[in-house]
This record gives structure tokens, C-alpha cells and sequence, in this order.
């Protein structure tokens, strides 16, 4: 009787060790036939990006930026070491430089402790300016702007970029797909 009682045990064990080999198998394929389905949907995006212009605006910012440069230069994302795109000459740009340059604007408290606008002197070396980007991307089913596919970009996020001159915090002011 002893000895029926150690085949059963036995058999359980090896069924055990059966079953577990065969749902890490199992497991093993999901995994395998989902990698390949993300692949191919991402493959697919990648093919068709659009080129977008975003526009965007830096407030307060030194004006060594401006002249540091120039139409062509590679934005990256600071955060994803990403490009975002290249400068592109704005409409309203400013001579020598491919961005709108004006003088900045700042909030500063007067005598009765109210907060006031207020403009920087031209030959200050603090500016505002406005620029353009051509970047790559698509706009996915609920409107947003991905970026490479990935990373959205909406009007209103601010966001720190790097190029190789440079580095400085930009807010996003419109996205305008290219056709």
C-alpha cells in the first residue's frame, strides 16, 4: 500500500512540473506573437509621418540665444534626448536671426504695490522671441500631435529643449500640419 502511495505521489509531482513547463510555454507564445503585432503597428506609424510646423514662444530669455542660432540648427527634447525638429525661419523674423526677437516684457511692482507690465529697454540683453520648428509626427485619433509617433505636443506645454549651442525652456503656441 506504501508503495501505490508513492507512485501517486510521483505522478502528481512529474503532471506538476508538466503543467507548469507547458502554461511558461504557452505564456512564451502570447508574449512572442504580441511583440511581433507591436512591431508591425509601429513600423506602420513610423511610415506615415506628417511634417508639422510648431510655433512657440520664449519670454525672458538672454538675447545670446537668438544670435546662437541659426535656421537649420537641431532642437532636442531635454527630456527624452530626442530631436524635436529644425529652427525654420518665422514669417515676422528679425535680421540675423530666424526668430521674431522683441523686447521683453516684464510684471514689476509699483509705489502702491499693484503689478505692471512693463518693457525692457532695447539695448537690454533680455528679450522675448518667437520661433518655428519642422517636426515629424502624426495626429492620432483623438487630435493630438505625436511626436515621432510617441511623444505628444499640445499649444500651451512648456518644454525644455538643448541644442548645441544652447538651452532654454520654450511654451508651444500653435501646431500646423504640412501637406
Amino acid at each position: 500500500m506504501k508503495t501505490e502511495e508513492k507512485n501517486t505521489k510521483r505522478f502528481w509531482r512529474r503532471g506538476n512540473v508538466l503543467d507548469i513547463a507547458i502554461i511558461l510555454l504557452v505564456l512564451a507564445a502570447a508574449f512572442a506573437i504580441g511583440y511581433r503585432y507591436y512591431q508591425t503597428v509601429t513600423e506602420e506609424k513610423n511610415d506615415t509621418l506628417d511634417t508639422v510646423m510648431v510655433t512657440f514662444e520664449v519670454k525672458s530669455a538672454q538675447s545670446a540665444i537668438t544670435k546662437a542660432i541659426k535656421a537649420g540648427d537641431v532642437v532636442y527634447l531635454d527630456s527624452a534626448d530626442s530631436a524635436l525638429g529644425q529652427i525654420v525661419v518665422h514669417t515676422a523674423a528679425t535680421d540675423g536671426t530666424p526668430f521674431s526677437v522683441s523686447a521683453a516684457k516684464v510684471l514689476v511692482q509699483d509705489a502702491n504695490g499693484n503689478y505692471v507690465e512693463v518693457t525692457v529697454p532695447d539695448d537690454s540683453s533680455i528679450v522675448d522671441f518667437e520661433g518655428t520648428v519642422s517636426c515629424l509626427g502624426f495626429v492620432d485619433e483623438n487630435g493630438t500631435f505625436l511626436l515621432d509617433g510617441r511623444t505628444p505636443i499640445t499649444p500651451g506645454q512648456k518644454i525644455a529643449v538643448y541644442t548645441e549651442q544652447t538651452s532654454f525652456t520654450l511654451t508651444v503656441v500653435s501646431l500646423i500640419p504640412i501637406e
